[in-house]
């Protein structure tokens, strides 16, 4: 009996790569920069929406509109097969620990442990600039943020402040957080992904992006 079930997603590889290459950071934040609900550039990524027109067999208006985003033709972004859209586009497979780990390989391990390295160091600026000390130290202890999360007594204890003030601290520190500079500052390293108790409504998080990528822009553009 097999001891795990793995999801694995399809997306196409060369049309991601080619979203990523006109300078934005995924095809959430392609398709908000551009004026697209958030979800409908991954639609084609994910082999959803089809490129082609069922009826004409040339590309679909939206098609041509991603391809023209990017800077690509569809020879690029497209092989023969994905041009005809994907059946599926996730399936689950059940593996044992021994092929688990085979899947997660020591170089991913790398790879992950230099990532979670870039996000602690920019969670530190972040918080270096429009946190004070003791809102920075209750807001890590208490949602766990380079460190074991604590309750809410034994931080109490630890800063000899009440437990009142110790909620009172935390709400005047993710107020700042959601300051639009950093929500998008924060939002670029997967903050909001990894520290899933910080409550972020859609509507910060899409105007967040929009700042980054016209910072993003600006920068690039200098």
């Amino acid at each position: 009996m097999k001891d795990y079930r793995v999801r694995i997603s399809i997306r196409n590889e060369r049309l991601l790569s080619a979203i990523e290459g006109a300078g934005y950071p995924s095809a959430r934040q392609c398709s908000i920069a551009n004026g697209y609900p958030d979800h409908k550039v991954g639609t084609l990524v994910s082999g959803a929406r089809k490129p082609l027109d069922s009826t004409t067999g040339k590309p679909t208006k939206f098609c041509k509109e991603v391809l023209e985003i990017v800077g690509k033709n569809i020879e690029d972004c497209f092989t023969p097969r994905q041009l005809k859209g994907f059946k599926r586009n996730s399936y689950q497979v059940k593996v044992d620990e021994k092929e688990l780990k085979q899947l997660v390989s020591t170089s991913n391990n790398q790879e992950k442990s230099l990532l979670e390295s870039e996000l602690n160091k920019k969670i530190s600026e972040v918080f270096s600039k429009r946190l004070t000390a003791k809102q920075e130290k209750v807001l890590r202890l208490y949602y766990g943020i380079g460190c074991m999360p604590e309750t809410i007594d034994t931080i109490s204890a630890l800063v000899n402040t009440s437990r009142s003030r110790i909620d009172q601290t935390c709400k005047e520190a993710i107020k700042k957080l959601k300051h639009i500079s950093s929500a998008s500052t924060l939002l670029s390293t997967g903050f909001y992904e990894r520290f899933t108790k910080i409550d972020v409504d859609s509507k910060k998080i899409n105007e967040s992006e929009v700042y980054l990528q016209r910072e993003q822009s600006i920068k690039g553009a200098v």
